[in-house]
């Protein structure tokens, strides 16, 4: 499964716990999509590439 852009928004990089706290931090942050993933299918992780074969969240961030 490749990820998608959803409505053209940029894409923050979430690897790293300092990463994540300095979007929150900075960001206002709007949960936009949670995602189950079945039948084998993954998704490829911010956090150094690793595979999730279960579930994830999406989120906006609006500064």
């Amino acid at each position: 499964m490749n990820h998608v852009q959803l409505m053209n928004m940029p894409h923050l990089s979430c690897r790293g716990e300092a990463q994540r706290q300095t979007i929150i931090e900075n960001y206002d942050l709007l949960q936009i999509a949670f995602n189950k993933l079945i039948n084998g299918d993954s998704f490829s992780s911010d956090e150094g590439g690793k595979d999730i074969f279960d579930r994830y969240y999406m989120f906006e961030a609006k500064s």
